[in-house]
This record gives structure tokens, sequence and C-alpha cells, in this order.
């Protein structure tokens, strides 16, 4: 059964992991270094087909030793991949196009995955994976929220927003400057922003 883990909770377990991992990005008014703080928790991130039209699953969080589905591109049809645990795997198409906020959100959600949900996972011997157009579910949902607060740390996003604050910037512009500050989608940024009232 899944946890209580409401959005006051999930707030202050994001910055606890920011913290621990990466202090000076609660101080910095920056992009939150996703990659090196995958790193720095002990999971590895590996690239793969995981479809054959690179739609849908964006990414997976491998909890234990297995094997799991990838596309070959190269015989045109499903494999099995063998995975290692405490692994994210990541639709390679993600990291060859202009979509970094859309691959930044997938490394942050998969994370989200390994902090909130890997007990749950290991006993239900399943993987997460981030199917895009699919948040409909609980576990989602927190994934959803927790990667948020960790690439947009509010109190970097306060202090950004109150720099622009008053300087002419139409709601639109200043959406699209926050994100671009955070390289994280602007829809994820209206979000944040109007979820906390700034916008």
């Amino acid at each position: 059964m899944l946890g209580v883990c409401n959005q006051r909770t999930m707030e202050t377990k994001a910055r606890m992991v920011l913290e621990e991992y990466c202090p000076e990005c609660l101080r910095n008014i920056a992009a939150i270094p996703i990659e090196q703080l995958i790193e720095a928790m002990g999971l590895d991130i590996d690239y793969q087909y995981l479809t054959k039209n690179g739609d849908k699953v964006l990414g997976k969080l491998i909890c234990s030793d297995g094997v799991t589905p990838y596309y070959d591109m190269e015989l045109q049809k499903y494999m099995f991949l063998k995975v290692s645990a405490k692994t994210i795997l990541v639709e390679v198409r993600l990291s060859e196009h202009d979509n970094k906020g859309r691959y930044r959100f997938t490394l942050a959600h998969e994370l989200a995955h390994w902090i909130l949900h890997k007990e749950l996972i290991l006993s239900d011997n399943t993987e997460a994976a981030f199917i895009d157009g699919v948040h409909n579910t609980r576990m989602e949902k927190q994934a959803d929220y927790f990667a948020s607060a960790l690439l947009m740390p509010m109190g970097a996003v306060k202090k950004y927003y109150y720099s622009l604050f008053g300087k002419g910037y139409s709601r639109s512009n200043l959406i699209t400057a926050m994100a671009e500050n955070f390289q994280v989608s602007k829809q994820a940024m209206q979000i944040r922003l109007e979820s906390h009232n700034l916008i």
C-alpha cells in the first residue's frame, strides 16, 4: 500500500536530498545538476530505445537485477535487456532531441520513485516507468510533484521570481525566463508557480 506523502512532506524530502547531496543547489539560483545528483545517490543512468517510436515510455527505474524489454533498432523488434539494480533507463531519443526540460524531468521523476517508492516497487517485483501522458495514479502524481520540488526548489524559485518581478515581464515571458534558468519546460514552471500562488 502506498503511504501518505503529501505535498509538504515531499517539499521537505526534496530539500533534504538537496541539502545532503548538493547543498550549493539550495543557495544558487540555477538549474539543478540532476545527472550529478543521481550519480551522487549511487544510481546509474543508461540510455536505450525503450519503445519502437520513442513515445509513451520515457524512463524506467530498475530496482532489482533482471531483464526489461527494449526495442532493438538493428533487428527492428523488441528484445530483453539485462539490467542491474539502481539504474535509471532513459529513452535515448530524449537526450538526442532538443527537449532538455522533458529529459531532465524524466530523470527527476525516476529518482523520485527511488526515493519515495523503492520498497513498494521491490515488494511488488515491478519497475517504475515514466509513461508520457499517464500521470493519474497516486504514485505517478507523487513522483511528478517530487520531481518538480527537486528541479525547482521553492526558495531558489522565489528568489529568482522576485528578482524579475516588477521589471516589465509579461506572465508568459516571466514563465519562459524562469523555465530557461532552471532548465525545465515552460509547462512545469507554470504549474510550479501557480501551485505556490506566484502567478
